[in-house]
């Protein structure tokens, strides 16, 4: 077991943060610059702190550190973790409770708590952290796409192929996003959250999900007249991919374009040797339709706090 006593912590600023974290292999893909901005306009008063753990014959941790009043959070935007540096010698983290408490003693904090996914759902992260249980999280759907997108369409239900066939003939067709597409993407998302009466903080700036990036997947539906109709997005991370918008515009929901835009980025990630799809917890019923007629299957992430008695 990894023990932590006599190691330094040492803060880092936001560019040596994402030096240090462009030298590693990370285990989630939401530790840069543009998923913690995301995560911003949801909690404003929240601070990123991150700090380097690093002991002379145990190597070194990343730990992207949040702060909110006295409490900390691994992570800011989707799921927390630590990534080890390229030093770190050992196959496994510390268990959570002692990082959290040389973290805590270290930054004058009350408490550290991350949100884990489910085990099974991220080899690397099993591998690193599969003795971090906590206890049970709100549950998030997760789809395999171990036989392929063909798989995910033969255990779909029928409602789900119908809403493609209907896009389908409406003629609504499939693109990748284009430069021009990322103020569309953050009005879909918008406008998507204000039908289900959401309202953030602050205005996103979602337009790096319209770009070519090794860890994002977008795919575009538009209609006759050009224009996006519906949007879904994902993270994507060693063979997992997570769900991270699926929006769409007033439109698209006339025309069914938005699961017609979920199918094709899920036969673009099967392609790309995807073999889980996270697709995130539903906050209402018609969400947790959508993924479960999509053969997902519900299973519960993992939360840990410190104190609170959880390795």
């Amino acid at each position: 077991m990894v023990e932590l006593a006599g190691s330094t912590v040492t803060a880092l600023t936001e560019a040596e943060w994402e030096r240090a974290l462009a030298g590693v292999t990370a285990p989630l893909p939401f530790g840069t610059a543009c998923w913690r901005r995301w995560g911003d306009t949801s909690a404003p008063g929240r601070r990123f702190t991150p700090v380097r753990v690093c002991r002379s014959d145990a190597g070194e941790l990343l730990v992207p550190l949040f702060v909110s009043e006295l409490d900390g959070q691994l992570g800011g935007f989707g799921y927390g973790m630590v990534c080890p540096g390229t030093t770190w010698p050992h196959p496994a983290l510390p268990r959570f409770d002692r990082l959290a408490r040389t973290l805590c003693a270290a930054a004058g904090l009350a408490g550290l708590r991350t949100l884990l996914p489910p085990l099974s759902t991220v080899d690397d992260l099993d591998r690193l952290a599969g003795h971090w249980r906590g206890v049970p999280g709100r549950p998030t759907y997760v789809l395999d796409l171990t036989a392929g997108a063909e798989s995910v369409w033969a255990r779909a239900r029928g409602s789900a192929r119908t809403a493609v066939r209907r896009a389908e003939s409406h003629r609504v067709w499939i693109d990748d996003p284009r430069p021009a597409d990322g103020a569309a993407v953050t009005d879909l998302y918008l406008r998507t959250l204000q039908r289900a009466g959401h309202r953030l903080g602050s205005r996103p700036d979602l337009a790096f999900l319209a770009e070519k990036r090794a860890d994002v997947l977008t795919v575009v539906a538009r209609g006759g007249d050009g224009a996006a109709q519906a949007v879904s997005a994902f993270a994507v991370c060693a063979g997992t991919a997570f769900h991270v918008v699926q929006a769409t515009s007033d439109a698209g929901r006339r025309t069914n374009a938005g699961h017609l835009a979920f199918f094709a980025a899920i036969s673009g990630l099967a392609a790309a040797g995807v073999r889980r799809v996270d697709l995130g917890s539903a906050t209402n019923p018609g969400q947790e339709r959508f993924k479960l007629n999509w053969g997902a299957t519900a299973r519960p992430t993992r939360l840990l706090s410190w104190p609170g008695g959880q390795p």
